[in-house]
């Protein structure tokens, strides 16, 4: 092997002529030793990196740099996609990069799926296990005539231990990228913000990455006082127009925020035992689909629905009818909206917003005083009468969430314009 990087250097300086060429078969002749050795055949006339670079694997050096844009969306099941945690083409090949830079650095641009996605987490956690992260840009929607994905680049350096900070930029989603300077947008994010987070998610706002980690000190996942599940695959039920013994009505309307709007028609469903605890009771719906206005949406349900699997059912274990509000109210928040969005590629992207169970099992939740729940709870009851002005109720609540969760004016000012920015 290393005999074929010393036939290329010599063959790189020789000038053209019949010596040229001697060195030109000797290289040939030298990678199909090579490859011979490795078992590796040639039939289909495909480049083995193998075999074409073998001084450089050979060496255990392997390159400096990695620059590429690999393909997504194909399912890869082997023994990379095992130990990275995920199937996703452009996935194996940021693990291929753990092997082929070693001592070297990483540039890719890839879908911005990876940063932040539940299903990402392992893949992460092999990554950031390789690999120093040195910078994120997260780029505009339209980088790409075809096809339509959110992008991001990547670059990140191996066989080094991690920086105390990276580079973060994320731009607007309309931006032009030949109007402006992508270093302008770079600032710099403590890698803390990663490594203290349970998910090691990247941070798509570096101004809210030390509020991040502030609020998560403080809180209570949602799924830890509560249980909640998706609704049925309605595909797999018969759906019929009258009721039947042990039957329970199907909900085929909308949900908005602490609004429910039933359908004209009734429908009805039979479901098992285990399944309707989930569609009784005092439980709460949220939206599978965020909407433009950057917002979760969440509703009390108190009537008998079974409900299909756009909507999320939420029940908590406690039976506090103040808390039970109050937690509606926290989750109809600006704060929580933004808390779940900014750190959510898949919530932001520009078609099909949505957000993940397992996500909006792991909401902060900080409950005020007992006499401030109580205040949330007698505005909720007004908001769900649509008693009012309706703004001046959510600001009302808005205020008091911001104030439970330490969120400082500036921040506040922050939140806003950015939920009203990115919608």
């Amino acid at each position: 092997m290393q005999r074929l990087g010393q036939l290329k250097g010599e063959f790189m300086r020789a000038k053209p002529g019949p010596g040229k060429e001697r060195l030109r078969t000797d290289i040939e002749s030298t990678k199909a030793e090579i490859r011979e050795s490795l078992g590796a055949a040639n039939d289909d006339g495909t480049l083995n990196w193998r075999v074409e670079f073998a001084e450089i694997f050979g060496s255990g050096r392997g390159f400096d740099i990695d620059i590429a844009n690999p393909p997504y969306g194909i399912t890869v099941r082997d023994r990379r996609s095992a130990a990275i945690g995920h199937t996703d083409s452009y996935t194996n090949f940021m693990g291929l990069a753990c092997d082929l830079v070693p001592n070297g650095i990483m540039a890719y641009i890839t879908p911005t799926s990876w940063e932040t996605g539940e299903r990402f987490k392992k893949f992460r956690q092999y990554l950031f296990g390789k690999m120093a992260l040195q910078s994120v840009v997260n780029l505009p929607y339209d980088v790409f005539e075809t096809p339509y994905v959110d992008t991001a680049i990547t670059v990140g350096s191996f066989g080094n231990p991690p920086p105390s900070e990276f580079r973060l930029a994320t731009l607007d989603k309309r931006a032009e990228l030949d109007l402006i300077r992508i270093a302008d947008y770079m600032t710099a994010v403590y890698w803390a913000s990663v490594a203290q987070d349970a998910d090691l998610r990247v941070p798509l706002l570096d101004w809210a990455a030390g509020l991040f980690g502030r609020v998560g000190a403080e809180a209570t996942p949602l799924g830890k006082i509560t249980s909640s599940k998706r609704g049925i695959e309605a595909y797999q039920f018969d759906i019929f127009g009258n009721p039947k013994p042990n039957s329970m009505p199907f909900f085929g309307g909308q949900v908005q925020r602490y609004e429910i709007q039933p359908s004209e028609s009734d429908s009805y469903v039979i479901v098992s035992d285990r399944e309707s605890m989930y569609h009784e009771g005092l439980r709460i719906w949220t939206r599978r689909i965020v909407n433009r206005a950057n917002r979760l949406m969440s509703a009390s349900a108190y009537a008998e629905f079974v409900v299909k699997k756009d909507i999320y059912i939420t029940k908590p274990s406690f039976n506090d009818p103040n808390k039970q509000a109050a937690l509606l109210a926290i989750m109809n928040s600006s704060l929580l909206s933004f808390l779940y969005l900014s750190r959510s590629a898949a919530a932001v992207k520009d078609d099909f917003r949505q957000v993940m169970l397992s996500g909006l099992r792991e909401l902060p939740i900080i409950f005020p005083d007992a006499s401030t729940i109580a205040e949330l709870a007698k505005l909720v009851d007004a908001r769900e009468r649509q008693e009012g002005n309706l703004e001046d109720l959510e600001q009302q609540i808005d205020a008091i969430i911001y104030r439970t969760y330490g969120i400082t004016e500036a921040e506040q000012d922050k939140i806003e314009g950015w939920l009203a920015r990115s919608g």
